[in-house]
């Protein structure tokens, strides 16, 4: 069922329609589309809100901004219905009531909704001012008679410009999701990294490069673009599984060694592996002399078929050689520790340009810090900064939600982020030295792990007696809910949780209901992990 202010707006429209004599029908499916308008053939209207309570705001610049996707109106104009299709976007404080005297309504054509594209970021529509409004989309504020005039098929001159024009400026965002698809017109991830360069990344799975062809820099790599997929194994915990941490600045990666069937008996070598090669070598390139030729690296997840989400510019911090065992067979594979530089846009054309002249010119300015010291400094990592919490869209490529429309923000794929300060993480790690499960101490392969999610209680986001330290592999385990501890500092494993890995036999599932001594002295308090317990699907145990 539409929220208030939706109804309230759609019953104005009706009003309206019936006092011009257009036929008006409400759509009996208000979750995707909220009227008909107008007949042979007509329009068909998605009306969507942005409540200016919770909209996305730069505070250091001043600048508020409504941003959409308008996922279903582009899906409903590719289709095969006669009708064109309008969005309607309220801008209202909250989504309780739509007030004629005081909240206002921005009409898009059909025209409009299809030019735009939102990842790259010509969908955004700024906010100047009750009522005023900036941007190719916001045409008509409060205009009741282009509504009407675009049902009767009169024209409006509402021809916008494509936003895909071979000028236009490409850039990834952080979170934001794009297309990967084999057609050029829709794709946002091999033809854009490719651009005019006379070859791209190609289809290989996992690590791609961009190889400079021609120029100082020819048979060189200017950049490694990464992509960690999650379509292999959704449901299952592999300890092979690739972790993202933004909040932190640092990404989990596993390197490209894998076991086929016609091998599943035989030794592996993991530097026989064509991305392991690679991202060694890129390894290598972190000295003095050398720096200058170190290719950015683009990370990537592929949340679903034909679609990837862009983690953040990175750079290698440390690589691990790790083994596995994979049905009784050892499996040997890298682990690269990926550092995130605090950067939120990158453009395509620093990577055009260093590949085809060697140049950096339109690197961020954090890239060039990082070529200068070789080293991820707190300042230079992203997420380190401690803000308040920030509301984040739906993390479906298919946009805000059917049952509420709010406005639109760039995804994450996580829950609302809340980042702690550098200050609280040193805190943590002067109180427990080292993982909980583990003698690990190296900081680099420690995490900060919160008892109940700083998500949900932003509160305690900094609260000592709310957090532990745990490599990254137990941080996930313990994230997913596969083991937890009780107030006596006790060891508890998940009855469905079971593991070949020795590792993870011995500092967890042979140790259930070993009391762990770096938990009986922790500060965590009682109450937080009686709560975290409380809720999962597996507790109490027996004893």
């Amino acid at each position: 069922m539409p929220v208030q202010a939706i109804s309230d707006w759609v019953d104005e429209l009706r009003k309206r329609a019936n006092d011009r004599g257009i036929r008006f029908t409400a759509e009996t499916d208000g979750r995707i589309f909220h009227f008909v308008l107008g007949e042979d053939p007509g329009i068909i209207g998605k009306v969507r809100t942005s409540e200016g309570q919770s909209r996305e705001f730069r505070d250091d610049q001043g600048v508020e901004y409504i941003w959409h996707r308008y996922n279903r109106e582009q899906e409903q104009a590719e289709s095969d219905d006669p009708r064109r299709v309008v969005n309607i976007t309220l801008d209202v404080w909250d989504t309780g009531r739509y007030d004629l005297d005081q909240d206002h309504f921005l009409f898009l054509t059909e025209e409009m909704v299809t030019a735009g594209t939102y990842s790259k970021g010509d969908q955004k529509i700024r906010v100047l001012g009750s009522g005023e409004y900036d941007g190719p989309l916001a045409r008509h504020v409060d205009d009741w008679d282009a509504v009407f005039s675009y049902a009767v098929n009169d024209s409006i001159d509402d021809q916008a410009e494509s936003s895909r024009s071979e000028d236009s400026e490409n850039w990834y965002r952080v979170g934001a999701r794009y297309y990967d698809s084999t057609d050029p017109e829709r794709d946002e991830f091999q033809s854009w990294i490719k651009g005019p360069l006379e070859s791209g990344i190609g289809n290989s799975a996992g690590i791609r490069v961009v190889e400079a062809k021609t120029g100082p820099q020819k048979g060189e790599v200017t950049a490694v673009v990464i992509v960690s997929s999650e379509l292999d194994d959704p449901d299952g915990f592999n300890r092979w599984d690739d972790e993202f941490d933004l909040n932190n600045g640092l990404i989990h990666y596993w390197g490209d060694a894998k076991r086929s069937g016609s091998e599943s008996d035989e030794p592996i070598d993991e530097d026989e592996f064509p991305g392991n090669q690679q991202l060694r070598a890129v390894h290598r390139l972190n000295t003095t002399d050398q720096r200058t030729r170190y290719p950015p690296i683009l990370v990537f997840r592929r949340p679903e078929s034909g679609v990837v989400e862009f983690n953040g510019l990175c750079v290698i911090e440390q690589v691990e050689l790790d083994e596995f065992e994979d049905n009784g067979v050892p499996t040997p594979n890298y682990l690269y520790h990926l550092g995130v530089l605090d950067v939120e846009e990158v453009p395509l054309s620093w990577i055009h340009q260093r590949t085809e002249t060697g140049s950096d010119a339109l690197a961020p300015d954090v890239w060039h810090q990082w070529v200068e010291s070789g080293e991820v400094t707190p300042g230079m990592r992203y997420g380190e900064a401690s803000v308040t919490p920030e509301p984040v869209d739906d993390t479906t490529i298919a946009g805000p939600s059917d049952t509420t429309d709010t406005a639109g923000r760039i995804s994450t794929g996580e829950q609302t982020q809340v980042r702690i300060s550098q200050e609280f993480r040193n805190e943590t790690h002067d109180t427990y030295g080292e993982c909980i499960l583990t003698e690990i101490s190296d900081p680099r392969l420690l995490q900060v792990a919160h008892i109940l999610g700083r998500a949900d209680h932003p509160e305690i986001a900094e609260d000592i007696g709310n957090v532990v330290l745990l490599t990254h592999t137990h941080h996930a385990a313990f994230d997913a809910d596969l083991w937890t501890f009780d107030a006596n500092g006790r060891l508890w494993v998940s009855p469905e949780f079971e593991s070949n890995d020795p590792w993870l036999q011995n500092t967890l599932t042979l140790r259930e209901g070993a009391q762990i001594p770096a938990l009986k002295d922790s500060p965590v308090r009682t109450e937080f992990i009686q709560e975290r317990n409380s809720q999962l699907d597996w507790w109490p145990v027996d004893d």
